[in-house]
Formats: C-alpha cells, structure tokens, sequence
C-alpha cells in the first residue's frame, strides 16, 4: 500500500518494516533510511439527522442505515415532537426500528451538556435525531458549529420540515416572507417583536408562517429563584391562543397589519396521518378545534388563482359573511 503518496517500490521485506519511536508515532524504516509516518485514524462522525413530521417510518434510508452504524442514539425532545409525541411507547417504537436504545435529549442536555454528546463523537459515530429537518431550528445550526470547532466530523441528513409540508394547502413555498414565532404571553412579558416582520411581509403581498410556542421542561419562576429546578407541565400553543395574542398586538399598534377578516391557514399535526388544514378569516379559525398539537397558522398575503383555487379545499364550512 501507498504511504503518504509514495510507493514502496522494491525494496526487500527485510529492509522494510515500521518501528514505534519514544512518541508513540510510527517510523517507516527503508534500508538504512528512518522516516516519520503519521497514521490515519478511523473517523468518527457526528450523524445529524432528520426523522421527518409523522411517524417513526419517515426516516429515510439514508438516516435508517446511519442510525444502525452509531454506538450512541439521542433524540432532541423540544423544538417539535413526531406525531406521537415522546411518550415511552414513541421512543420504544423507534428502539424497536432501529435495533438500539434511544437517549432522550431535553433543551438542558442541548443547551447546556451538549459538550458530553460532542465528545462522545470524537470517540465513536454518534446519531442527533431531530423532528421534521435538522435546520428547522437555529439550536442545531449552533449544534454543528460547536462539533466543527471541537473538530468533530458532521454528517446531516435531510427530512421533511414544516418550512416545506405548508406547501400542502397550494400557497407556493417562494411567495413566503420572513417566518415568525409566536411565544406564550405571560402578565409581565408579552413580546410582540413579529409584529413588524407580518407588516412588512404583507406589504410585499408574501405569506407569513408563524411558528407557535412550544414549552417543554421549562423549569417554573419559584424553582429558579430557590435554586433547585421543578419543571412546568409542557404546554403547546393553539391557532386560538396565537390569533388572539395576534389580534391583541394589533390592537396595540393599530396600523392594520392585519384584522380578524385577515385570510389564514391553520395546520395541526401536518405530515401526519391525522393532519388538519383550514383556511377562513381569523375569527373563524378561533372557532375550530384544531385537536391535539402541534399547530401553526399561515397569514395568506397576495394571491394568485392557481393558489385560490387549491385553497377552496380547505375553507372553512361555517362561512359567514
């Protein structure tokens, strides 16, 4: 075998041979002639990878085979959730799938041991499964930067994210602007920052997707102040509770960005067996049970007739003047 770009030529067995030095590092030895190889380790590999938005089966092929190769299997439990949820009959159905136990990876493993995943990659392939894309959410973006910098080799896998499975009502995905979140409202902190990105974007006649709250171990005010972290129950924003903070934000800016008559998209659980799509006014998806979570709501901006058209499918039935 070639080392180093040379070959050996002929030189006789004998003569060839390696030798370990006081440093641990291999010396090639040819004739009379000692000179310093550096050996090649294996490389261990960080696996990012997509599970898609329903089941344990939208993993792809490409995911599925370098799940089964990896030593160590966590799943990020916090930007979103697969249509079952993380229930122990979730996460056991997936160990089923992939022939290995999974290791449940809240926001405090991300945010704060995430190191312990990274060095674990520098000594063994290891799998990050993450719901819908692993680019759906800025945390992984900064996942991949932190394995770079540690030197950790990064492999992503693509899936399925709700930045694309929109699609599925007919707005077309390149007449979307700037995507906003939505947070919980509390009585002290009612932050309305997306405000001006759904102004701007309905200006330009573009879509608006709001992406809604999800609060998953969020440990409570008391905890924190004591010193010793209790978690509130997770808690899921609803199309009803993300209008009605909407229309309240109105009210307070009142440059009619948009007003309860504004046209809209409610999805729940999309991607799933069981999704849910309707489009109406935003009074009238206050109305609609839209079931278990997760929910997000697309303000429609400008449209075009081909979008009209395959809208119509999803109008509400209730349609009131």
């Amino acid at each position: 075998m070639p080392v180093d770009g040379h070959s050996h030529g002929g030189f006789h067995a004998e003569n060839h041979g390696h030798h370990k030095d006081e440093d641990g590092e291999e010396d090639e030895v040819f004739g009379d002639e000692k000179r310093k190889v550096h050996t090649v380790q294996a490389t261990e590999m960080l696996y990012i990878i997509g599970l898609g938005l329903g089941d344990e089966r939208d993993i792809t092929l490409r995911g599925l085979d370098a799940v089964k190769k990896c030593e160590k299997v966590y799943i990020e439990a916090y930007t979103s959730l697969l249509s079952f949820g993380h229930s122990t009959d979730g996460l056991s159905t997936l160990e089923k799938l992939y022939g290995k136990p999974i290791t449940l990876a809240d926001r405090e493993t991300v945010e704060e041991k995430i190191d312990n995943i990274l060095s674990e990659a520098q000594g063994s392939d290891v799998a990050f499964l993450v719901v819908g894309d692993p680019f759906g959410a800025t945390t992984h973006t900064d996942l991949v930067v932190r394995a770079k910098t540690l030197g950790v080799d990064v492999k992503v896998v693509h899936n399925a994210s709700v930045m694309n499975a929109i699609g599925v009502c007919g707005l077309q995905l390149y007449r979307y602007g700037e995507t906003v979140s939505i947070p919980f409202f509390t009585e002290t902190w009612r932050p309305d920052s997306f405000y001006e990105k759904i102004e701007r974007n309905r200006d330009l006649g573009l879509h608006t997707l709001c992406l809604l709250d999800i609060r998953v171990k969020e440990p409570t005010l008391e905890s924190l102040c004591r010193g010793k972290k209790q978690y509130e129950p997770p808690r899921f924003m609803t199309i009803k509770t993300a209008i009605d903070q909407l229309l309240e934000v109105e009210q307070n800016h009142g440059k009619s960005a948009y007003d309860e008559d504004t046209e809209c998209v409610g999805f729940a659980r999309l991607g799933s067996e069981d999704q849910v799509i309707v489009a109406g006014k935003m009074r009238q998806l206050q109305t609609v049970d839209f079931g278990e979570p997760l929910h997000c709501l697309v303000i429609v901006g400008k449209t075009h007739p081909v979008e009209e058209e395959m809208l119509e499918f999803y109008k509400i039935n209730n349609e009131k003047p």
